[in-house]
């Protein structure tokens, strides 16, 4: 499948971010209004199978001088287990004795680990 960027530049500020099924609706309404209702209905049966097209959400964007930021957000991770951490702390370059809490101990763990 190929792959396209389509950059919105909008003319107003927006209350809140574009999300895909925002985007998706609209693109729904514009079929039916250029075509008719019959062709949006054919094109919404084939995501059954093969979608002919896959949106994400809209995310921010900067244009200076010809180069293009494009500013996507942090992949999640789920959170990793105190047990799991505790795997690492030979990699880490400081000493438990240093902390006076456990939990102050784990939670310099998991801001080397994330480093």
């Amino acid at each position: 499948m190929k792959e396209y960027i389509v950059l919105l530049t909008p003319r107003s500020a927006f209350e809140t971010s574009l999300h895909s099924d925002t985007i998706f609706g609209a693109i729904c309404w514009a079929i039916r209004t250029l075509y008719d209702e019959d062709k949006l209905e054919r094109i919404l049966a084939e995501f059954e199978n093969s979608p002919p097209f896959i949106l994400s959400s809209a995310f921010p964007w900067k244009d200076m001088e010809n180069n293009t930021t494009y500013y996507l957000p942090k992949p999640v991770f789920n959170p990793i287990p105190t047990p799991e951490l505790n795997k690492f702390k030979e990699k880490i370059k400081f000493k438990k004795e240093d902390y006076h809490s456990e939990k102050l101990y784990n939670i310099e763990l998991a801001e080397q680990y994330k480093k």
